[in-house]
């Protein structure tokens, strides 16, 4: 039995496209290495998805794709921390913690 899906208002397609720009946006980030612009991204791209609950039909996508970008991020930032703590090991426990500090905001 074929699933019926009724036809997407103007105002889901608007939201649907700004989405991807943003999603967009947020890969072209992580691909740069831009991890404040990545993580503002995506708080943008979280306020956008759900500034209306998606219906049960759109919730996997929408989480998935939130989820996906969370992921990326995380490994972003950990990536980071272990790339800078790999090069600066003799530092010192003062260049640990601002590394530290960078990588939470």
């Amino acid at each position: 039995m074929p699933l019926i899906q009724r036809p997407r208002t103007d105002q889901e397609r608007r939201n649907h496209r700004l989405s991807d720009k943003i999603t967009a946006a947020f890969d072209q980030a992580c691909d740069e290495q831009d991890i404040v612009t990545a993580a503002e991204l995506l708080a943008t791209l979280e306020l956008v998805l759900l500034k209306t609950p998606p219906s049960a039909e759109q919730r996997d996508n929408v989480l998935g794709a939130l989820y996906a970008c969370q992921a990326r991020l995380f490994n972003l930032k950990h990536d980071t921390l272990t790339k800078r703590n790999g090069s600066s090991a003799g530092a010192g426990a003062e260049s640990h913690g601002s590394v530290l500090a960078m990588v939470v905001q």
